[in-house]
């Protein structure tokens, strides 16, 4: 499915027109943005990881990473019941419980 077809299909969402834009280092970029809120008419912007973030030194690498904490709360949020179980338990299992 293309650009198009998705802006075509999402129109009611759109609050920026598809089109080529100047990226960085002048790339351009075919894009466009949507506004959906969930089904309680709620929305809830996206949380900053740049907060929460901090690095891991491997092989050379500065690596970002969150916390498993961080983690669980946000898929908690975002009603992802299979991955919060999933973080859940390496959280149980690196605790020793």
């Amino acid at each position: 499915m293309g650009a198009e077809q998705i802006a075509h299909l999402l129109a009611e969402y759109l609050i920026y027109p598809l089109g080529m834009h100047l990226g960085v280092r002048l790339v351009r970029l075919y894009l466009c943005r949507f506004r959906i809120q969930s089904p309680d008419g709620r929305f809830s912007p996206a949380p900053d990881f740049r907060q929460k973030r901090t690095t891991v030194d491997y092989l050379g690498l500065s690596i970002p990473v969150v916390s498993l904490e961080f983690l669980l709360a946000l898929y908690t949020q975002l009603k992802r019941p299979g991955r919060a179980a999933l973080i859940e338990a390496r959280l149980k299992a690196l605790s020793g419980q």
